[in-house]
């Protein structure tokens, strides 16, 4: 899977890329969520033109300088789950 990698900065729209795949479900039928500090959630839509689900979070209100928690969970029809996070700063 793929988001911001740990310790980048970023600010005001930051658009999260999550590569995902199942043995169960064909890609673009999975749900994938993200959730930042563990309490906003935001639903990723694939898209076939990049070939990656996305999602974008507004950073934009959030003091320069704080860390931030980005977690993208998979999870098919079958009940499989996968999740992977990385640490980011509001620059």
């Amino acid at each position: 899977m793929v988001i911001p990698g740990f310790n980048l900065v970023v600010g005001g729209s930051v658009f999260i890329l999550i590569d995902a795949a199942s043995d169960v479900d064909l890609v673009g039928n999975l749900k994938v969520e993200v959730r930042i500090d563990r309490t906003t959630r935001l639903e990723a839509t694939y898209s076939p033109a990049s070939g990656y689900y996305g999602a974008i979070w507004d950073s934009s209100a959030l003091p320069s300088g704080t860390m931030h928690s980005l977690t993208a969970e998979v999870c098919d029809s079958a009940g499989n789950s996968k999740s992977t996070h990385a640490i980011v700063s509001v620059g």
